[in-house]
């Protein structure tokens, strides 16, 4: 990890694991348009670690995991 390089670890994957939790009341406001699951469901999305294209790069180029998802997410029906 650290003193390594991006192609050290290209095509590697891992597993992100998303969880379903209640609105908090700062974001009861998008309850009506927000998508359905049960409380405590599950979402994984696996993601491979890649070199892409980045115009703002010095090299021109950045290590990212594909499949981008954000921190935190919410879902519209």
């Amino acid at each position: 990890m650290f003193l390594s390089d991006g192609k050290d670890y290209a095509n590697t994957t891992r597993v992100v694991t998303q969880k379903w939790v209640p609105l908090g009341d700062e974001e009861l406001y998008i309850a009506a348009s927000s998508a359905i699951y049960k409380c405590g469901e599950v979402k994984e999305t696996v993601q491979i670690y890649v070199q892409g294209d980045d115009a703002w790069e010095v090299s021109g180029s950045v290590w990212y995991w594909r499949r981008v998802i954000a921190d935190e997410v919410y879902e519209l029906k």
